[in-house]
C-alpha cells in the first residue's frame, strides 16, 4: 500500500469527552491523502470504545501498555508513521475542514520548507481569542522564524504540519523532553528550514480544567529553559520562564520558599511587575480593534445539494418548506439507506449554537434541521420563505401513521421508557412496526453503550431511528453514531414523555401562537427557567440584530 502524504498523530490519554469531535474534524478534511496514528497512552476511560465507532481503514489504532511521558508517547506514535509530513492533533482540539488542504498548498518541492502552521483560535473558557496573543492583530511570521520561536512558542501543536526530513536529529525525541516535545520538534524543524503560515484559522484549541499545561507547569518551564539554552535563546527569555516557574512554586504550599528564592535569584521581578498592565492593555485593545482571526473569517460549511429550501436563523441553516415536504425528505433518506440525522431547531437550540461552535457543527452536519418552534418559522417567513412548523412530535407521529411498515427503532429515555413508548405507539397506530428500543439513562451516553445500541440497531435492520434525549444530548449522540448507523436518525425531544404520560401535550392553539414554551414552562419551571428566561432573551436580541443589520 502506498504511503500517504500526511501521517496524523493523535496521542490519547483519557480523552473520551472530546475525542469524537476531534476525530470528526479529521474525517471532515477536504484533503484525504492521510493516515491517522491513534496512539492510546494506556487510557482508563472509554477512549478505545470511541475510536471503535470510526470504521475507516486509514485509522490505525495502537495501545501502550505503560504510562509514559508525552515525549516518549509522541516518539512511539511517530515511529509508526509513513507519511512525508507529520501532523498532530491533540485529543481535545478541533481542525477546521480545509486545514490540511490549505497547509499542503504551501508545501514546496525542493525541501526548503520544514514547518507549515496556521492561525489557531482558543475556545471553551470565556470568549474566543487568538492562541498567539502577540500576533492577533498582525500577520503570522514566515521564512526564518527561529528567532521568533526562541522568544516564545507561539504555535499550537494541532495547527502545525512538519516535514519529516526537516527534523534531522529531532527524531527520536530526547528522553529528557517529557512535556514539551512539541517545542522541541518546532525548533528542530526550523533550525535549517523555512516556515510557511496560513493566515486564516485552521484549528481550534480547547481550554478547560484538564489541559496538560495546567498540570505540569513546573516541569514545562524547566524544560523550556533547557531548550532555550540548547538552541541559543536569549537569556532574558530564560529569566522569564524562571519567573513563571517561580510563580508555579509560589502557588504550591510546600514550594513557596523555593519559589521566592528562584524569583529573586534567577527570575525577573521587573517582568512580573509588567504583566498586569500588559494584560489590561491587550483586553482594552480587543474592545476597540478586531483581531485577525475575526477579519479573516472561517469558511462556511458547504451548501447542501439536496435541493431542500432553507433559510438562516442566527448561524443555523433551517429547513424552510412545508410539513409534507419534510416528511417526504425523511422518506427519501429512508429509501436511500445512507444514514444521516435530522435535528430540530427551536429558539433554545439555535441560540445555544450561536455561542457553541461544537454544537453549531453538529447542526451543520445534519441532513436537514426542522423548524421546531413558531419563533423559528416567523424568522424564516420574515425572509419571504414559505416555512411551516415541523414539530418533532408531529413528524414522529406522522411517519408512524403514514409508514407503519418502516422498521422503527426508539433510542433514549429512562430504563423502560422507550419500551413503554413503543407499546403506546402500537396502541395508537395499530400495525406500526417497532423493531426495538434502547434506553439511555446516563448522559452523555458512553462509547460502550453507544456501540451496544448501534449493534442492536443493525441487528434489527431498522429503517429509521427516533432519538428522544432532548437538546442538545440527542444531537451529540446522533453525531457520534452517524458513521455506523445505516438508517436515518431523527431527534424527537420529549416525544417519549408524551407517549408515556410523563408530560401533557400542548394545546394546538398554543402551538400556533408560539406559546408552547409557556405550556412546557408551566409543567417544569425549575428545569426550564434558565432555558426560557436566558436563552429566549438572547434569541430575541440575536434575531433583532440579524433582521436590522443582516448580521
Amino acid at each position: 500500500m502506498a504511503a500517504p502524504t500526511v501521517s496524523i498523530i493523535m496521542n490519547v490519554r483519557n480523552g473520551e469527552p472530546y475525542l469524537g469531535e476531534a476525530l470528526d474534524s479529521v474525517l471532515s478534511q477536504t484533503f484525504d491523502d492521510w493516515e491517522l496514528i491513534f496512539w492510546d497512552d494506556n487510557s482508563t476511560d472509554g477512549s478505545a470504545e470511541v475510536v471503535r465507532l470510526y470504521d475507516d481503514p486509514r485509522i490505525r489504532v495502537f495501545r501502550s501498555a505503560l504510562d509514559v511521558p508525552l515525549g516518549r508517547a509522541r516518539d512511539a506514535a511517530i515511529a509508526e508513521a509513513r507519511g512525508e509530513w507529520l501532523a498532530f492533533l491533540d485529543q481535545d482540539d478541533v481542525w477546521l475542514p480545509g486545514k490540511l488542504e490549505a497547509q499542503l498548498a504551501l508545501a514546496d518541492s525542493d525541501g526548503r520548507v520544514g514547518l507549515i502552521y496556521g492561525r489557531t483560535v482558543r475556545f471553551g473558557a470565556g470568549r474566543r481569542r487568538d492562541y498567539d496573543h502577540r500576533r492577533e492583530f498582525g500577520p503570522l511570521p514566515e521564512g526564518d522564524i527561529r528567532p521568533a520561536l526562541l522568544h516564545a512558542c507561539f504555535i499550537a501543536m494541532s495547527a502545525a504540519v512538519l516535514r519529516r526530513s526537516a527534523l534531522e536529529g529531532g527524531l527520536p525525541i530526547l528522553r529528557r523532553i517529557h512535556v514539551t516535545p512539541d517545542y522541541w520538534l518546532f525548533l528542530c524543524a526550523v533550525r535549517r528550514h523555512e516556515a510557511r503560515a496560513v493566515q486564516q484559522p485552521v484549528c481550534r484549541y480547547r481550554v478547560h480544567g484538564g489541559n496538560m499545561t495546567r498540570r505540569v507547569d513546573l516541569r514545562m518551564h524547566r524544560e523550556i529553559v533547557w531548550l532555550l539554552r540548547t538552541f541559543g535563546g536569549d537569556e532574558r527569555r530564560v529569566r522569564v520562564h524562571q519567573t513563571l516557574g517561580a510563580l508555579g512554586e509560589l502557588r504550591r504550599p510546600g514550594l513557596r520558599r523555593r519559589g521566592v528564592r528562584r524569583l529573586l535569584t534567577r527570575g525577573s521581578v521587573a517582568y512580573l511587575a509588567s504583566r498586569p498592565p500588559v494584560l489590561l492593555g491587550r483586553r482594552v485593545r480587543r474592545l476597540v480593534q478586531r483581531p485577525q482571526w475575526r477579519l479573516a473569517g472561517e469558511a462556511p460549511p458547504p451548501a447542501p445539494s439536496d435541493g431542500l429550501p432553507r433559510g438562516r436563523v442566527l448561524r443555523t441553516g433551517v429547513f424552510a418548506g412545508s410539513f409534507d415536504q419534510a416528511v417526504d425528505a425523511l422518506a427519501a433518506l429512508v429509501e436511500r439507506r445512507r444514514g444521516g440525522y435530522v435535528s430540530a431547531a427551536n429558539a433554545y437550540s439555535v441560540t445555544l449554537a450561536q455561542g457553541d461552535d461544537a454544537y453549531q457543527r453538529m447542526l451543520d452536519g445534519a441532513a436537514f434541521v426542522t423548524p421546531d418552534g413558531m419563533p423559528i418559522v416567523w424568522v424564516l417567513r420574515r425572509a419571504a420563505l414559505p416555512a411551516e412548523r415541523v414539530h418533532n412530535d408531529d413528524l414522529f407521529f406522522a411517519c408512524c401513521e403514514r409508514f407503519p411498515h418502516w422498521r422503527h427503532y426508539l433510542v433514549g429515555g429512562r430504563v423502560g421508557q422507550p419500551q413503554a413508548a413503543a407499546d403506546a405507539l402500537r396502541r395508537r397506530y395499530p400495525g406500526v412496526n417497532v423493531v426495538g428500543a434502547a434506553a439511555t439513562p446516563q448522559r452523555p451516553v458512553g462509547a460502550a453503550r453507544t456501540r451496544e445500541i448501534i449493534d442492536a440497531i443493525a441487528a434489527a435492520e431498522a429503517d429509521v431511528v427516533w432519538v428522544g434525549m432532548g437538546t442538545p444530548a440527542q444531537d451529540v449522540w446522533m453525531r457520534s453514531a452517524v458513521r455506523l448507523v445505516a438508517a436515518p436518525m431523527v431527534g424527537v425531544g420529549s416525544s417519549f414523555d408524551l407517549l408515556t404520560g410523563r408530560s401533557r401535550p400542548t394545546p394546538e392553539w398554543m402551538k400556533r401562537h408560539g406559546l408552547q414554551w409557556l405550556h412546557r414552562f408551566g409543567q417544569e419551571p425549575v428545569r426550564l427557567a434558565r432555558r426560557y428566561l436566558v436563552y429566549n432573551t438572547r434569541f430575541v436580541l440575536g434575531v433583532m440584530k440579524q433582521l436590522l443589520f443582516n448580521a
